[in-house]
This record gives structure tokens, sequence and C-alpha cells, in this order.
């Protein structure tokens, strides 16, 4: 257990599985029941969520798979791994958690700082190791790549 290899796949799955509870409980406690939209795949799923007749994790798990074919393509299979574990959690929780936890908050301002803090700590676990959880992060990593290989495209 000494392996610095097993190091860091034990430290990346505790991170993945505290990421997704948390991004799935800011979802399905505090906005998807104060009609919130946030930002990404998740809110983008759940403003569809309205006009089609899918459940908002359904919807995750396919836009999800979209961007995963992109992020595929340009960092490889490894990366996809880990996403594609996340994303697939992700959306299977929030259909199961959905059906189960009481919405939170009939303010909709609190609903959605809370659901912000959640988040951000969710993707900062995820993000300080480099792991993407499928959604629009994988696009900002993506840039971030590509900032770091063209120097001169920096803002």
């Amino acid at each position: 257990m000494n392996n610095p290899k097993w190091k860091g796949i034990i430290s990346d799955s505790w991170r993945m599985v505290l990421a997704t509870i948390l991004m799935a409980l800011g979802l399905v406690i505090f906005t998807i029941p104060n009609n919130l939209v946030p930002g990404g795949i998740s809110g983008l799923s759940t403003a569809l969520a309205e006009v089609i007749p899918l459940k908002v994790g359904t919807i995750n798990l396919l836009l999800s798979i979209l961007v995963e074919a992109f992020g595929w393509w340009y960092f490889g299979f490894h990366f996809i791994i880990k996403a594609t574990i996340i994303s697939t959690a992700l959306s299977l929780l929030i259909n199961v958690l959905g059906g189960i936890l009481p919405g939170y908050m009939n303010n909709p301002l609190v609903a959605a700082i809370a659901a912000g803090v959640l988040f951000g700590l969710g993707g900062s676990l995820l993000l300080s190791r480099g792991i993407s959880s499928g959604g629009s992060d994988t696009i900002s990593l993506i840039i971030k790549n590509i900032f770091r290989i063209f120097p001169w495209a920096r803002f």
C-alpha cells in the first residue's frame, strides 16, 4: 500500500465518490425542487427536463456521453474512464435520490447558494486532481490544456 500508484488510486476514488454525492445532493435537494438551473450539463439537463418527458438524470447522462466523446478524443481512454464512472453515478443518483429526498428551502436565493456550495466543493475535489465529472468541466480542462500548449493564446 506504500506504492504511490495505489495512493493516487485511493485518493481519486474517495474524491470521486464524495464529489458525486455532493453534486447530486445539490441538484436533488436545492436546484431541481426550486426550479433553479445551475450551469453546465446538469443545468441544461434540468432545463430540458421541463420540455422533454425524461428525468433530469437521464438527460444528464445522454448529454454527458456527447461531451465525454469529445474528452476521449482529446485526452484518451484513461481520462474518460473516471469521467464515465462519475457521470453515470451522478445521473443514477439524481434519478434515485430525486424520488426519495424532499426538496428544501422555499427561498430560491438560499437554495442557489447552498447548491453552489455543494457543487463548488464537489467540483474542486475533482478538478484539483485533474478529474472531470463528464460534464462541462471536461470542456474547461480541454481549454486549460490548449492554453498550456499554446502560451501565446492566453487572455
